[in-house]
């Protein structure tokens, strides 16, 4: 159900079409306005220019390469994001870029979805409410 106040943009950012799709209907489904999805971090750079999302949702393995430049330029930007990666969350703790950010796994279930979006604190801004 979409918000009552400005519309919050959430970018998806993955390379697995069908994944993608999905996670971008999920998070349609739960009142955002989606951007993308875009299958590479050097895309997802230069749609942040373009679009300013208010936050990401990132897998952290695009086409072979390490997504580490785009989670850095969301850190320094201080845009939030969200991991979707079916990699242990032991192998995110190694990398400083993802220390700290939420990993929901795949495959995606859109409560657990629901439930981290709301831990970025984005409902509170846009009225979006999450639904079963």
């Amino acid at each position: 159900m979409p918000g009552q106040g400005a519309a919050v943009k959430i970018m998806i950012v993955e390379d697995e079409a069908i994944i993608a799709f999905d996670l971008a209907d999920a998070v349609a489904k739960l009142g955002f306005t989606v951007i993308g999805p875009v299958p590479t971090s050097d895309k997802a750079l230069d749609a942040i220019d373009d679009s300013r999302p208010d936050a990401v949702i990132m897998d952290i393995l695009l086409r072979g390469e390490w997504a580490i430049p785009l989670a850095i330029r969301l850190s320094s930007e201080d845009i939030p994001f969200l991991v979707v990666t079916g990699l242990p969350r032991k192998a995110l703790e190694k990398i400083p870029a993802f220390e700290g950010v939420e990993n929901i796994g795949k495959p995606i279930d859109i409560n657990q979805l629901a439930e981290a979006l709301e831990n970025l604190h984005l409902y509170r801004n846009s009225g979006a409410l999450p639904t079963d």
